[in-house]
C-alpha cells in the first residue's frame, strides 16, 4: 500500500522562546500529517548546531514523548528526530562567525550504542566528539544515516553575488533529493543575525579565558577517538568534582590527581576555582551552569557577535532571498519554527523584537498564506 503522503495545507509559522520547544511543533506537524513521518528534511538557521544528544535520554525511549521533551534542551533537540527517523537531512546555515564546524557535505551514523543503550553518532567531527558522543559503526544497532550539509552566510558582506551562492547551494541539496515530494521545515534561531555567549556576560575576562584554558581538551591528530572519548569522559567527571561539587585537589582521590596532573591542568584548575569563588560559593546551580558551558569546549568557544543593524539587515535580506528562491522553484516548506533564544540572552534582548519582526515580514512577502502563532496557539 502506498504511503499518504503529507497534507500541503497552508504553512504554520510558530514562534518559540527556547529552541527545543520547536521539536514539539515539528512532531505536532507529522502526527497531523502536515509532515510526513520519516526522511523530512531541516533547514536549520542558527549560530549553533544544535546537534547535540541529550544525556539522559537512552535510545529505547526515543519513542516515548513526555521522556524525550523531559530530556531536550537548546543544544540537542535535532539528533533526537533524526535516530527516529523524522529527519534524515539537515542543512545548517551558519552566520561567518560561527566557527563550530566549516561548510561540508556529509554523512555518517546515528544509533543505539550496543553497550551503554545510549544515542550516539560515528562522526569525528570534534563539535561531536568534545562531547564524548563518537561511537564506532560497529558499535552501533538501530543505525540511520544522516546527511548533514553546512552552508555559511556572510553578513558582514552586503554582495548579493556572496549570498546567491549559498542559496543556490541550498536549492541543490533540496534539488538532489526531490523534496517537492518530501517534509520540509524551515527554522530559524533569531540568534543567527546576532549572538552573545551567555557565559561571556557572566564571567569576568579572566575567569572567561581561564574558562577556556582549562576546558578546552581536543583530540591530538592521531589518537585514537574511542580512547579520546573515554579521556574526555573521565576529565569532565573530575571537572565536575571540583567545580560542582567543591573538591579540592587534595580531597581527590589519587587516580584524579595523577590524571590532571599528566594533562599539566593542576595550576590552571586552582585558578579557575580562585577566580570563579565570588559566584559559585553560595551558588551551587551557578557552578553546575559554568560547568556544562565547559563540557563542549571548543577552540573558539561559543560564538559572540552583536550585529550592527547592517549586518542584522545584510542577514534579512539573505533570508528573504532564500525564501523567494524556494517560493518560486515550488520548495515551499511544510512548516516555519522561529525560536527567539532571549530569556537565555543568546540573542540580545534589545534586538530580538526588531529581528522577530523583520523575520516574519520577510516570510510573509513569500509565503503569504502562512498562519503565524505564538507557542500558546495564540495568532500572531
Amino acid at each position: 500500500m502506498a504511503k499518504r503522503s503529507a497534507s500541503r495545507k497552508s504553512t504554520s509559522l510558530t514562534v518559540v522562546e527556547d529552541h527545543d520547544e520547536a521539536l514539539y511543533y515539528i512532531y505536532r506537524a507529522i502526527a497531523s500529517k502536515k509532515l510526513p513521518f520519516e526522511g523530512n528534511v531541516l533547514i536549520h538557521f542558527d549560530s549553533h548546531p544544535d546537534m547535540l544528544i541529550p544525556k539522559a535520554l537512552d535510545a529505547d525511549d526515543i519513542y516515548e514523548k513526555d521522556k524525550l521533551f523531559a530530556s531536550l534542551s537548546i543544544e540537542n533537540w535535532i539528533l533526537p528526530a533524526v535516530f527516529a527517523g523524522h529527519i534524515s537531512h539537515v542543512i545548517w546555515c551558519k552566520s561567518n562567525w560561527c566557527q563550530q564546524m566549516t561548510d561540508k557535505s556529509t554523512k555518517f551514523y546515528i544509533g543505539k550504542h550496543s553497550e551503554t543503550g545510549k544515542i550516539r553518532v560515528t562522526s569525528t567531527e570534534t563539535y561531536f566528539t568534545s562531547e564524548c558522543l563518537y561511537s564506532r559503526e560497529d558499535e552501533l544497532v538501530d543505525k540511520k544515516e544522516i546527511h548533514l550539509h553546512i552552508v555559511t552566510f556572510d553578513l558582514s558582506s552586503e554582495s548579493h553575488d556572496s549570498h546567491i551562492q549559498s542559496v543556490n547551494t541550498i536549492l541543490q541539496l533540496l534539488r538532489a533529493r526531490d523534496d517537492k515530494q518530501r517534509g520540509i521545515i524551515l527554522d530559524c534561531d533569531l540568534d543567527f543575525f546576532s549572538v552573545q555567549n551567555p557565559l561571556k556576560l557572566l564571567l569576568s575576562d579572566e575567569a572567561f579565558v581561564t574558562h577556556h584554558e582549562v576546558y578546552y581538551l581536543p583530540p591530538t591528530d592521531e589518537e585514537d577517538r574511542t580512547l579520546y572519548t573515554k579521556k574526555k569522559e573521565k576529565f569532565n567527571d573530575v571537572m565536575r568534582k571540583v567545580i560542582v561539587d567543591g573538591l579540592t585537589m587534595s580531597e581527590l582521590n589519587a587516580e584524579h590527581v595523577d590524571f590532571i596532573e599528566n594533562l599539566g591542568r593542576a595550576e590552571a584548575i586552582q585558578r579557575l576555582v580562585h577566580v570563579l569563588k565570588p559566584l559559585t560559593e553560595l551558588d551551587k546551580e551557578m557552578s553546575l551552569i559554568i560547568h556544562e558551558f565547559g563540557l563542549g569546549m571548543d577552540a573558539d568557544g561559543l560564538p559572540h557577535h552583536r550585529s550592527s543593524e547592517e549586518e542584522i539587515a545584510t542577514g534579512i535580506k539573505a533570508l528573504g532571498l532564500l525564501a523567494k528562491e524556494m517560493a518560486q522553484n515550488h520548495f515551499r516548506p511544510h512548516l516555519i519554527t522561529i525560536a527567539r533564544s532571549s530569556d537565555d540572552d543568546y540573542c540580545p534582548r534589545d534586538q530580538v523584537d526588531a529581528i522577530q519582526a523583520y523575520v516574519i515580514a520577510t516570510l510573509k512577502d513569500h509565503f503569504p498564506d502562512v498562519s503565524m502563532f505564538q507557542s500558546n496557539d495564540t495568532p500572531i
